[in-house]
């Protein structure tokens, strides 16, 4: 019988429980998520904005295995809102939080908004919601270079 992804967990004593956890260690190995690298930057803005609209969202990424981190900004018709935010994560989640020592002073209104967002199946694209009491959905693809 082999053992499923999402299977409950049975815990045996001794020798045989060493056996027992090997392999439904390598049994979850085969499960979930291929990881994609997604490492670099990342651009993007709300998709369902007018051509006229200016704010954009950017990451620059590293990866090691699924684990992500890196730094994110956000600007809103040309001014930088805020930039250097850490940013972290675990493929094909990635999230931020906002902090007032990355926010200039004009705008301290977006301290504690977040983003939480996912790379789809190829990892080509990063869809996720960015805000505070309302989020707005931005949509980001690699670049050649971000502003942050």
């Amino acid at each position: 019988m082999g053992l499923a992804c999402g299977s409950r967990r049975h815990y045996v004593a001794g020798p045989e429980g060493a056996v027992v956890a090997a392999v439904g260690l390598l049994a979850l190995l085969g499960c979930g998520t291929t990881v994609r690298d997604v490492s670099g930057a990342w651009a993007g803005n709300d998709p369902h904005q007018h051509s006229t609209a200016f704010e954009y969202v950017g990451l620059v990424l590293q990866q090691n295995g699924p684990t992500l981190t890196g730094t994110a900004c956000f600007s809103d018709s040309g001014v930088e809102i805020f930039s250097g935010v850490p940013v972290q994560g675990a493929y094909p989640d990635v999230m931020f939080t906002v902090q007032a020592a990355n926010v200039r002073p004009c705008c301290m209104q977006f301290v504690g908004a977040t983003f939480h967002g996912s790379f789809n199946e190829a990892g080509t694209v990063l869809t996720g919601h960015f805000g505070q009491s309302t989020a707005v959905e931005f949509t980001l693809q690699r670049t050649l270079n971000s502003s942050c």
